[in-house]
């Protein structure tokens, strides 16, 4: 296993080897399962009209109501965000500016 390391510079946070490209490559697989059932969304359906070239992005939501779907194959990859995330706020004078915990689980 790969030891992970942290540089923040001006506020920029560098977290090497928390997400791993295996770990990458499952939430891309996923992407792709839930895109093939039509289980995604773009911005151009979202948000409404304007310009098919600035709203081209795809989307798919892991969120409560779709655990099911998407926890077994994110979860080493949303807990390691939560640990880096969390080390940044509290190097970084972070937690302050949101004022409020920030958390997946």
């Amino acid at each position: 296993m790969k030891n992970k390391t942290v540089n923040i510079d001006n506020f920029i946070g560098i977290y090497d080897n928390y997400i791993l490209p295996e770990e990458c490559n499952k939430a891309i697989k996923l992407f792709e399962e839930q895109d093939k059932f039509n289980r995604t969304m773009n911005r151009l359906s979202s948000e409404g009209k304007m310009s098919i070239l600035k709203k081209q992005d795809q989307q798919f939501f892991a969120a409560s109501t779709n655990l099911d779907v998407w926890w077994e194959d994110l979860k080493t990859m949303m807990v390691n965000f939560d640990i880096a995330w969390n080390h940044y706020v509290e190097n970084t004078g972070a937690k302050d500016a949101y004022g409020v915990p920030f958390h997946f689980y």
